[in-house]
């Protein structure tokens, strides 16, 4: 799975910042998963399109922290529905 996959790069969380929020999300087309909620952040793995995952969080600029079961990253909201 991919979470299983980024599992062992992935940073800890915050305290507060390992729950979800309740709200789900629909990658749009195959996204970037970045470490951090920049454009310049490393990619940390590509999410396929069609992929629903739980929103831990969101930054300015529209970057929006996902995952499944915990957050595994971020991506932009555009690329989100």
């Amino acid at each position: 799975s991919p979470a299983a996959a980024l599992a062992d790069r992935m940073p800890a969380p915050l305290p507060g910042e390992d729950r979800p929020s309740g709200e789900q999300v629909t990658v749009l087309s195959n996204a970037n998963l970045r470490g951090g909620p920049l454009g310049g952040e490393p990619v940390l793995s590509v999410i396929p399109r069609g992929t629903v995952l739980s929103v831990y969080g969101r930054a300015p600029g529209g970057w929006v922290r996902v995952g499944e079961g915990e957050p595994w990253g971020w991506i932009h909201g555009s690329m989100l529905a």
